[in-house]
């Protein structure tokens, strides 16, 4: 087409989009079916911002003309600037710091990205870009200029507050306890990797070269996409979701999730307090922690009664009640089995002490109605003795008795 080039290096630029749209499109519909929380909105703005600056960095790029690729290159700073308080409002959202996410905050950032954008395009002196140009980068041009102080001040900006976003979804990653290891695998890389590449190029620290109009957004773009999917897949943004991992880590039963190989998948710390191991459960085999009687249990877990297990510690002996619960599929399917523990010593040691008791009562009432029962045949002998020297007067009196 007239007045574009396109070339394959492009190629990561167009899936970049194609990933941003299609990222942002699930995040608004998932925004509109579901509830709209901080979390939800702030990564539905994200993902728009990075969407916007890999679009308008390929626009930029299949120009061929310097109007068009420097009017598309003042285009993506709506996307690149915003996207650095864009990543730090996601990440105060996901945590506790999420009362930081409101209208006022959001206001201060606009106040403050609001001079950069009227520079774009009135910039008279120039204080942003100094002598821009097309400059020649293997088969295509891209747009190159010297930096202003404005310029410079914005991208540190940008590179200080992106570290302080990522580096806070970072801790939160790391310290809730109701994200499984894989999702964790997933979001660190996918939330490091953009901030790295973008620095390493913006230092000549990579061993290729390529426009910063490709790598950066592109980097930026694919993170997004990652924290995305490890965001909707393990249902990070399903509040109910979210509530229900956090009631079953603070309750006081263990919680065992066990696949159909009897290997633990899932469990709280409550279970890893009462079986009084000191080591992650997830891994290890059921069978190590107690015996699940035979392979049939962890296939028809609904039709085995709750079962006691003794388990000795260092200062007691704790009486555990296991009970057991199929884990199905929407279709019925046996995933695998659910095992919720509770510590019934206390329940144990009262019935102990009162089946004591009763004990006791019985042999109490033995010896009761073994004396009365002697003292009455005592009673009744003597009775008889005197039948014969009491007159007809004292006769009934003497049956009586």
């Amino acid at each position: 087409m007239d007045g574009f080039q396109f070339h394959l290096p492009l190629i990561l630029i167009v899936l970049a989009t194609s990933v941003g749209v299609l990222t942002t499109a699930y995040a608004t519909y998932y925004l509109n079916k579901y509830e709209r929380t901080k979390q939800v909105i702030a990564f539905t703005v994200l993902s728009f911002s990075i969407t916007v600056w890999t679009f308008f960095a390929l626009l930029q790029l299949t120009a061929t003309t310097f109007e068009r690729s420097y009017w598309a290159y003042k285009m993506l700073h709506f996307g690149s600037f915003t996207t650095a308080p864009a990543v730090l409002l996601y990440g105060l959202s996901v945590g506790d710091a999420r009362r930081w996410v409101n209208g006022k905050t959001v206001s201060v950032i606009a106040v403050l990205l609001l001079p950069v954008f009227v520079l774009l395009f009135t910039d008279p002196v120039p204080i942003l870009f100094e002598n821009p140009g097309l400059t020649p980068f293997g088969a295509f041009s891209v747009i190159a200029h010297g930096n202003g102080v404005i310029y410079v001040s914005y991208l540190s900006a940008f590179y200080i507050i992106a570290t302080i976003g990522l580096s806070y979804i970072v801790y939160q990653t790391w310290s809730d306890p109701s994200l499984s290891p894989r999702q964790t695998a997933i979001l660190v890389p996918a939330i490091f990797a953009p901030m790295l590449l973008s620095v390493a190029q913006t230092f000549s620290l990579l061993p290729f070269e390529t426009p910063g109009t490709i790598l950066t957004p592109a980097s930026f773009s694919v993170g997004m996409a990652g924290v995305g999917y490890a965001a909707f897949r393990y249902e990070t943004f399903d509040t109910k979701a979210l509530a229900r991992s956090r009631t079953i880590e603070n309750m006081s039963e263990g919680y065992l999730l066990v696949n159909t190989n009897g290997r633990i998948i899932d469990a709280n710390q409550s279970a890893r307090s009462l079986l009084d191991v000191a080591a992650p459960l997830a891994g290890m085999q059921v069978s190590e922690l107690f015996d699940t009687r035979d392979e049939q249990m962890l296939r028809e877990a609904e039709n085995t009664p709750p079962f006691e297990v003794q388990l000795g510690t260092n200062t007691e002996t704790r009486t555990l009640e296991i009970s057991a619960s199929n884990f199905t599929s929407e279709i019925e399917q046996t995933l695998g089995t659910l095992f919720v523990i509770r510590d019934i010593t206390t329940r144990k040691k009262a019935q102990q002490q009162l089946q004591e008791q009763r004990d006791n009562l019985d042999i109490l009432n033995q010896v009761l109605r073994h004396d009365i029962r002697n003292d009455l045949q005592l009673v009744t002998g003597y009775g008889d003795v005197l039948t014969d020297h009491v007159d007809e007067d004292g006769a009934e009196h003497l049956d009586t008795l």
